[in-house]
């Protein structure tokens, strides 16, 4: 039986003060192993493509759920 679930993973991210404005790439690697209550499969690397958006002043995220003050 295979399950699927949404993992969220939270990063600091620094925008340097003279970036340019728009869509920028952050090439991250995401490691991680897959494992039932009997059995774990290999350890697997997966490339991903983050990417965010640069404004000129502070904007509002699409899903504000994620990102409240804990």
């Amino acid at each position: 039986m295979c399950t699927t679930d949404t993992v969220v993973l939270r990063l600091p991210i620094t925008v340097e003060a003279d970036a340019g404005l728009g869509e920028r790439h952050i090439a991250l690697q995401l490691h991680y192993q897959a494992c039932s209550t009997d059995v774990c499969l290999p350890p697997v690397t997966l490339p991903v493509d983050a990417v965010i958006r640069v404004a000129a002043r502070e904007s509002h995220p699409s899903h504000s759920e994620l990102f409240q003050k804990q």
